[in-house]
């Protein structure tokens, strides 16, 4: 399980990716600019990342059964 001493960053910089990612997906939707949507693209990559760090498995939760 996620240390609250040992997995505060990463905890916290998954934080911050999300509310960037949730920042950067109303921008592209209100741009329609394919520059924004990559960012989105980018930050959930890196959101994904982070999250696998901290041991969640997206893959796996989001695979039918």
């Amino acid at each position: 399980w996620i240390s609250p001493v040992a997995d505060y960053e990463a905890a916290a910089e998954a934080a911050r990716l999300m509310d960037d990612q949730e920042i950067a997906r109303c921008r592209a939707i209100r741009t329609a600019d394919p520059r924004d949507l990559r960012v989105v693209i980018t930050l959930s990559w890196a959101l994904s990342s982070s999250l696998a760090s901290l041991g969640f498995d997206l893959e796996a939760i989001l695979k039918p059964e």
